[in-house]
Parts: structure tokens; C-alpha cells; sequence
């Protein structure tokens, strides 16, 4: 299902869509995640995934790293954060037919930091709406 289709049109905006389930864009991305997740954490990782869009050349997501079968994470670091309200936010880019991390740049979580990725410059500058990335307006309040 593509989303803002016609306000993206109407507006310049680039078009998008959710990355369903079984699908290779949501696979890749996913996996991409599940890397450094599964280092830091020494073990099996799934994700309920709450925003995961892509458009042609952009992704985003937003996931709950969890123990398969929806059991918690153990953070046994300084944290601000417990393993039940743990959430990463990353965006890619595709080239060459398959995704690439754009931040962190290098798949590298700041695990515990409570920092956006997807700041409003980064969705202007690639012409996507706010709702890209799961929200009803811009950070800086404007629509």
C-alpha cells in the first residue's frame, strides 16, 4: 500500500510505502538491524517492528529489540532505558539494489542514547513527508 501517494504528488513530496511482512526490503532491513544487535546483546534478537517505510531510495525504521518470543532484553550496562522500552531508530539507503545503513553510518548503535535519527533536515532534504518516519508533524512543529 502506497502512502501520501496523492498529497505527495499535490505537494512534492516523494511517495512511500510500508515494507510488509515476507517482504525483501523488510527482510534486508531487518537483518541489517539484527547484526549489531545480536553482538551487544550475545544472542537471538526479533524485533516488533512499530515504523518500517521505504520509498525508492530511503528507508526507516523504528523497532523493539526483543529475545525471540517477546521476552525482554537484559541491559546490564548504564542505560537510560530498561530492555522493555528499548527502541532503535535507523534510516538506509539503497544502492546497487540493496539497502546500506545512512545512520548510524556504521550500523554502530549508540544502544542507550535517547537521540532522533530522523531529524527533520533528513526527511526535507529527501523530499519525505513526516509520516515517513511515524509522526503526525515535523520536530520543529511545522506540518
Amino acid at each position: 500500500m502506497i502512502s501520501l501517494a496523492f498529497q505527495a504528488e499535490a505537494g512534492g513530496l516523494r511517495p512511500f510505502s510500508e515494507a510488509p511482512r515476507g517482504s525483501a526490503d523488510r527482510r534486508q532491513i531487518l537483518d541489517l538491524l539484527r547484526m549489531p544487535m545480536q553482538r551487544v546483546f550475545a544472542g537471538r534478537i526479533e524485533f516488533a517492528v512499530s515504523v518500517m517505510n521505504v520509498s525508492d531510495s530511503d528507508a526507516f525504521a523504528r523497532v523493539h529489540p526483543q529475545r525471540p518470543g517477546g521476552a525482554p532484553l537484559t541491559i546490564d550496562f548504564p542505560c537510560e532505558v530498561s530492555g522493555a522500552d528499548l527502541e532503535i531508530e535507523a534510516t538506509f539507503v539503497k544502492r546497487g539494489g540493496s539497502w546500506h545503513y545512512d545512520s548510524p553510518a556504521d550500523g554502530e548503535f549508540p544502544i542507550c542514547a535517547d537521540d532522533v535519527t530522523s531529524w527533520d533536515a533528513w526527511l526535507r532534504e529527501r523530499g519525505l513527508p513526516q509520516d515517513f518516519v511515524g509522526r503526525s508533524e515535523f520536530l520543529d512543529g511545522s506540518q
